[in-house]
């Protein structure tokens, strides 16, 4: 039986250059991850493609919402979304696509659009798969002068009771 598998990686600091190497495959060759053949990655699809580098996204959503940073602070969070090998094994390009975009989609329903800066699929691995990348910032209201802000989650944020194997059916 095919299992859906979604992987919440929190990054703080600034490991943002490394990530966006693998997701945009900008090294000609990965020695770190044998499973990804370069000579395929021209089929990777981006159902979100950054406008930006990935610490410039980051650097900007956290800007515009005004929130203070800390040392230790979750400055974004690299999502991993897949299924067992065995749930692709006869599907379509097509649907394959689909299922990636509603995993997206569920993605997006559980959190500020907006703050979703990439998506992308790559088809150059072993196992089909999309990386989504999330600036994790809450609307929150400041007790001591009652105005709205936007502030990083406390606590984990990424595990809430979600039931992706619904969200994720596949229609026919």
């Amino acid at each position: 039986m095919a299992s859906v598998i979604l992987r919440f990686s929190k990054q703080k600091g600034n490991p943002a250059t490394k990530i966006e190497a693998h997701h945009e495959r900008t090294k000609e060759e990965y020695k770190s991850n044998p499973d990804i053949d370069t000579s395929k990655s021209h089929n990777n699809i981006h159902l979100i493609a950054p406008q930006m580098r990935y610490k410039a996204e980051v650097d900007k959503r956290i800007k515009e919402s005004g929130c203070r940073v800390r040392k230790d602070s979750t400055r974004f969070v690299d999502t991993l979304i897949t299924a067992s090998p065995e749930f692709f094994k006869d599907m379509t390009h097509e649907k394959m696509v689909e299922y990636f975009q509603r995993a997206v989609d569920f993605i997006k329903s559980k959190i500020r659009p907006d703050m979703i800066f990439s998506a992308v699929v790559h088809l150059d691995e072993k196992t089909p798969h999309v990386h989504c990348v999330v600036v994790p910032l809450v609307k929150k209201i400041d007790n001591r002068t009652n105005l709205s802000l936007y502030t990083f989650p406390t606590g984990d944020f990424i595990k809430p009771p979600w039931q992706p194997c619904k969200a994720f059916q596949m229609a026919g």
